[in-house]
């Protein structure tokens, strides 16, 4: 959950005195990092429509009851090309050969977008949770993709 508040010029150092009192070193000076929570790894074989069913039995999702995030580990992108003015839509390959489908949203640009467009890079960790594809009557399963890592 986000949330947002406004905070006077003149009291921005008051705030910081604050923050470091509640934080303690706990920041050691940087940025805190965002935690990616994974509800468990699947290989791309293993995404299969009647997969992304049974998922979908465990909603409705939203707080208190998060959609499930996968890991898809050691991943190759095949082909990948820009959708749209922000978007990635790739071919992944799995580690199991099986191939499937992805996209990445809002990513074009950013450091997730130029790893998934550099072409024979690295194996990729991937994150992200299943939707489905209805496309000229055919039902497919893509990966959302949230991150990414080297393998």
């Amino acid at each position: 959950m986000a949330a947002g508040f406004t905070v006077a010029e003149a009291m921005l150092e008051a705030l910081r005195e604050f923050l470091a009192e509640r934080l303690g070193d706990g920041l050691n000076g940087e940025p805190p990092r965002p935690i990616l929570e994974l509800d468990g790894a699947l290989q791309a074989g293993a995404a299969t429509v009647e997969l992304l069913h049974l998922v979908e039995r465990l909603g409705p999702f939203g707080s208190g009851n998060a959609e499930p995030r996968f890991a898809l580990p050691a991943a190759r992108v095949l082909h990948a090309q820009p959708a749209g003015e922000a978007h990635i839509r790739c071919t992944l390959a799995g580690s199991d050969g099986a191939r499937l489908k992805a996209v990445a949203f809002r990513s074009l640009g950013s450091e997730l977008g130029r790893a998934l467009l550099t072409p024979g890079g690295p194996a990729l960790h991937l994150a992200g949770r299943l939707r489905l594809d209805r496309w000229q009557g055919r039902e497919e399963v893509q990966l959302s993709i949230d991150d990414a890592a080297p393998a």
